[in-house]
């Protein structure tokens, strides 16, 4: 059999999604579709859109057969990080052969020659870097390359950590009804026009984020700040070089989340990392966790599933290379190293519900049950 792996926010899923769906099916022929999917938090540093049983909901409907959680820990981490997880994921889970991602080049030999690049010891490019050239920037200027698009930058972040499955980059496209994720999370009204029809009731039944969440997230975030001295939170995950001073500076004259972001901004950090540092802020989350879930291994929590799936998962348990998690009560995951990982994964939804305003218990992790189509 052959399953393809797709890493994903689906922030919200829209018909770009569809889209690489489509173009996986026809050119790669699989048996099944896995993807592996944050969850109420994004890797830009935001809160979805929209809760992670939904979106997940929606890709099944759309086309994927399998959802499953990247961990909170790497969903809010650097992207190479993001890569990491997702990639350690899909090659735990055993019968994945190959992964796809949406690239701007679709040039793959050209994205495996940046990738062979060590960047993060390259002397080079951190003096750009301290420069003031953005990474992209930084990373096509060293290898000759031109500017590096986003989606290109995380393929080559895919392709650095992936050991086991054959890679596939699919030609991204931008126009008639497909749009960016962001543009359509600023245009709410439109949704209509970019998502497709399926994940488009799934993403309407839904408790969209709006604008008392984000009061709400930034009296969070203004009360952390304010009441924890700066060598605690220089133990948060994100925080480094001073940035707990940057923070506790910043939070005095803010009047929004924003404001504190732009506050302590520099050239030194972009939006994105003082976003993802102040989430790891607002779930208290230690800057070794990130370090020992490398070392101690990953699980597959699972969102959604249709019948296609519901074999893949079963092959997967068959090989017993990962943790598979379709019942957070029974998990054995619960008395292992990875508790704390998992239990960061706990909280962030128990944190999302209270930002949306929702019952904790309701949609907590522990009542909440994979979506089955």
């Amino acid at each position: 059999m052959k399953y393809v792996g797709v890493i994903a926010e689906f922030n919200p899923f829209h018909n770009g999604h569809k889209y690489l769906f489509d173009a996986i099916r026809e050119e790669l022929s699989p048996d099944g579709i896995v993807c592996v999917m944050s969850g109420n938090f994004v890797q830009r540093g935001y809160p979805a859109i929209c809760d992670k049983w939904t979106r997940a909901k929606a890709a099944v409907a759309e086309g994927a057969d399998l959802v499953v959680e990247l961990p909170t820990v790497f969903a809010l981490s650097s992207a190479s990080d993001f890569a990491y997880g997702g990639i350690k994921i899909l090659e735990g889970l055993s019968c994945v052969s190959d992964f796809a991602f949406g690239s701007e080049c679709a040039d793959l030999e050209k994205l495996k020659r940046i990738a062979s690049v060590d960047s993060s010891n390259s002397p080079e490019i951190k003096a750009m870097l301290k420069e003031g050239l953005s990474y992209p920037a930084a990373l096509a200027k060293f290898t000759g390359a031109t500017e590096l698009e986003p989606n290109d930058i995380l393929g080559t972040e895919y392709l650095r950590v992936n050991e086991k499955m054959t890679p596939h980059a699919i030609k991204r496209m931008g126009r008639g009804h497909i749009a960016t994720a962001t543009y359509i999370r600023e245009h709410l009204a439109e949704i209509e026009d970019f998502v497709p029809e399926d994940a488009l009731y799934e993403l309407q039944a839904s408790a969209f984020w709006d604008e008392n969440a984000d009061k709400r997230l930034f009296d969070m975030l203004r009360y952390a700040l304010l009441m924890k001295p700066a060598y605690e939170l220089e133990g948060i995950m994100g925080i480094s070089e001073g940035l707990e001073n940057a923070f506790k500076k910043a939070v005095l004259n803010a009047q929004s989340t924003d404001e504190i972001i732009l506050n302590a901004k520099s050239k030194r950090y972009t939006y994105a990392r003082l976003s993802r540092a102040l989430l790891c802020i607002a779930l208290d989350m230690d800057k070794d966790l990130l370090d020992e879930a490398k070392n101690q291994g990953l699980y597959a929590r699972v969102l959604a599933f249709n019948k296609t799936g519901a074999g893949i998962l079963k092959e997967a348990k068959d090989a017993g290379n990962i943790e598979i998690i379709s019942n957070l009560k029974k998990a054995q995951v619960i008395v292992s190293p990875m508790k704390a990982m998992l239990e960061t994964d706990v909280q962030a939804s128990d944190l999302y519900s209270i930002l949306t305003g929702r019952n904790v218990r309701e949609y907590s992790d522990f009542v909440i049950n994979p979506s089955i189509s």
